[in-house]
């Protein structure tokens, strides 16, 4: 194990390169370091950057560094792929410490090390997430926007082999951008032996274990699974390094080892998903989802509970249930009813204007004084000296159609009232009898009587008045819709 490491002395806070000044180092690995850093130009100095600085390459990091960038210039036009912007070189002093002491061992100036200029992703990355209990909905976008920049990385002929959460860089909408192709493998350029084991363990395929040549999309698709099953459950598959399993521990798991069942890691998961699981990490990548996209689509399908099963597809109009359906009212009916409500409307307004002609009347009536005692006819007096008008007025309203015939009116005969036989008999103000008004209503060719008092209370809607309200979702107003 060496007791040096590798440093580039410009590499500080507030220095400036090219025409990035940096801010603080976000990561370190692999060979390079990334810094965040902004434009030199004030007008442009509130976009950040992320610049990777290539530390102490050798022949072949060399070439992955260009070809990185290449890659990236290449998929710049997917939006699941971190974007390159600028690349170049600087002169910088390279040295050499000790990992105890922090002393400078060896010095070297003037080396010329290249950088590459990428968008900034201010959420981190994936495994920040990994921690906070997504629902399964959550991790099935996740996963969609993983497959959608991998499968256009397969078209374009470039497996990543390096994917892991860490790689997968979340912007400031949570947008998936898959980054570090500093690995990535072009199909139609190798630069990896056979027996180069390159990737992270904990995510690679069994075919990254034991022939390099084999690598090819379904290697990217078992790991997203990896990823996949880590995001449900917290866990990798496998086990880690972090947890004691060694480098071999893990090569073995990958050929020997049964897929766990995700419900010893988490109970309430759709019982669906442990079958896309057996299958995007199947051992021979013939067996796996052929791209990324089918991968993601069957996960989310999964998601539907067993209860729920899929909705018929049905292209032909549904028919009401005959229990559900209403006969609407016909003209005839509507007329009907109408018809009804203006004649008992008429007797009613027939029936006020006649009680205050006759009690106008009987107020102006002054029955004549005599010695002997008089009958007086006190109905037949008061109609037949009732006002003309109010009268034919009231028989013209009556007489809305042929059906409706005036009856005669009944007369009562008023009680004889004797008078002292001393004084002459004045006979006292009686009180207004209530006169008997009997209508004939015939709308059909049978014709109905009805005796109808003067002064009834008005018609209760729904018996042949005003129709009643209908009730909503039964013929009448539609229902208001559930959402969802």
């Amino acid at each position: 194990m060496s007791n040096t490491y590798t440093v580039v002395k410009e590499l500080q806070t507030g220095y400036q390169i090219d025409k990035y000044i940096l801010e603080e180092r976000l990561g370190r690995g692999g060979g390079g370091e990334v810094w965040l850093a902004h434009h030199q130009n004030k007008n442009l100095a509130t976009i950040k950057y992320a610049i990777k600085f290539l530390i102490n390459p050798g022949p072949r990091e060399q070439n992955r560094f260009e070809q990185e960038m290449k890659i990236l210039a290449h998929l710049a036009r997917n939006p699941h792929i971190i974007k390159a912007s600028d690349c170049g070189e600087f002169s910088a002093t390279i040295q050499e410490k000790n990992s105890v002491t922090k002393k400078v061992i060896d010095e070297r100036k003037w080396q010329k090390l290249p950088f590459l200029v990428m968008e900034y992703a201010e959420n981190g990355d994936l495994s920040s997430r990994i921690s906070k209990n997504l629902s399964t909905y959550e991790i099935a976008g996740y996963l969609e926007q993983i497959a959608a920049g991998l499968d256009y990385a397969h078209k374009e002929g470039y497996i990543h082999r390096d994917l892991k959460p860490s790689n997968l860089l979340l912007d400031s909408q949570y947008t998936i951008k898959i980054a570090d192709f500093g690995i990535a493998h072009d199909e139609n350029y190798e630069l990896t032996p056979s027996n180069i084991k390159l990737g992270t363990p904990e995510y690679m395929a069994p075919e990254q274990f034991f022939d390099a040549k084999r690598v090819g999309k379904a290697t990217d698709i078992y790991s997203l699974g990896v990823i996949a099953f880590q995001l449900l459950t917290g866990k990798l598959p496998f086990g880690s390094r972090n947890e004691g399993r060694s480098y071999g521990e893990l090569e073995n798991a990958r050929t020997k080892a049964t897929i766990p069942q995700l419900k010893l890691y988490k109970l309430g998961l759709p019982s669906g998903l442990q079958t896309v699981i057996d299958k995007v990490l199947a051992k021979e990548p013939r067996n796996r989802y052929q791209t990324a996209g089918a991968f993601a689509t069957a996960f989310r399908k999964a998601l539907v509970p067993d209860k729920f099963p899929p909705l018929p597809d049905r292209t032909e109009p549904i028919t009401p249930s005959e229990q559900y359906q209403v006969v609407l009212p016909t003209r005839r009916r509507i007329l009907s009813g109408w018809l009804g409500v203006t004649v008992v409307s008429l007797l009613i307004v027939a029936g006020i204007m006649t009680m205050q002609a006759l009690n106008s009347n009987a107020g102006n009536a002054t029955p004549t004084p005599t010695s002997k005692a008089t009958t007086f006819p006190v109905t037949q007096t008061l109609i037949d000296s009732a006002t003309p008008t109010l009268l034919t007025k009231a028989t013209a309203m009556l007489s809305v159609t042929s059906a409706i015939t005036t009856l005669p009116i009944t007369t009562v005969a008023a009680p004889t009232i004797a008078p002292e036989p001393t004084s002459t008999a004045i006979p006292p103000k009686l009180p207004t009898p209530v006169p008997i008004i009997v209508l004939t209503i015939a709308p059909t060719s049978k014709a109905t009587t009805a005796s109808i008092p003067v002064g009834l209370p008005t018609p209760t809607p729904g018996y042949g008045g005003t129709p009643p309200t209908p009730t909503p979702g039964y013929g009448g107003a539609p229902p208001t819709p559930t959402p969802g």
